[in-house]
């Protein structure tokens, strides 16, 4: 897990795409990255770092990511429209070069136990956000490559299985979990990265549990929620009801 904190020298600019509004910055060694800040809320900051480490452990091709920091100073020199960006630590997901958004013909391109993993993912953090319209998935076109990213929307309290089905641009290979023996091995790999999700939660940034510099009004992470969410893996069935 890396909690390495990289500086940001440079904000350049509002991303044109995202619900969140990250913006593209720069840090001191030059590499690029797509942050987001307090602007971006914290629950999608903090569910970002959940998320994105859980893929990590289950061996997902998500972009690389790390603990960015926007100083006081940078922050203070930023024009009015940047600076809903904020100050202190941000999430930061590393830019990747030479990749589009993946779109719908690309699709049959990528491995169909690939297209598993990743609906069974978003299907056990609850995330409707992958769809054929905005799949929120990159594609590297030169050697058929996939990196995922944004799981911003995950931990969904409005998850239903029939729309998540309906609109997952992975949807049809969802039939392979019709067999109980190919549920019970999912979730089995689910559960042993769910063993992980105390370590995750103990290197939370602690002014992300604040929405204030002060530190004095609570961000509100239903962390509640999001742990019954993830431990639906160890109760049988549970994952693939209907709800």
């Amino acid at each position: 897990m890396n909690t390495n904190i990289i500086q940001l020298d440079e904000v350049i600019r509002e991303m044109a795409q995202g619900f969140s509004k990250p913006f593209l910055c720069r840090s001191e060694n030059g590499d690029e990255y797509i942050v987001k800040g307090l602007g971006s809320t914290r629950r999608s900051q903090i569910s970002e770092w959940i998320c994105g480490n859980l893929a990590k452990i289950l061996g997902l091709p998500i972009a690389d990511f790390s603990f960015v920091e926007i100083s006081s100073e940078l922050w203070e020199e930023l024009p009015d429209h940047f600076r809903n960006l904020g100050s202190g630590i941000a999430f930061g997901s590393k830019k990747v070069a030479g990749v589009n958004w993946l779109e719908r013909f690309n699709a049959q391109d990528i491995s169909e136990d690939l297209q598993r993993k990743l609906i069974a993912f978003d299907l056990w953090i609850k995330n409707m956000d992958r769809t054929l319209n905005n799949p929120n998935l990159l594609y590297q076109a030169q050697n058929k490559t996939l990196v995922i990213i944004d799981h911003n929307q995950a931990f969904d309290p409005q998850f239903n299985l029939d729309d998540f089905l309906e609109t997952h641009i992975f949807r049809e290979v969802f039939a392979h979990y019709n067999d109980l023996i190919n549920r019970i091995e999912v979730e089995s790999v689910f559960s042993n990265a769910l063993a992980h999700l105390d370590d995750i939660c103990n290197n939370l940034p602690q002014s992300w549990y604040w929405i204030n510099p002060e530190e004095d009004i609570s961000s509100s992470y239903d962390f509640k929620y999001m742990r019954e969410t993830l431990e639906r893996v160890n109760k049988p069935g549970e994952l693939w009801r209907i709800k």
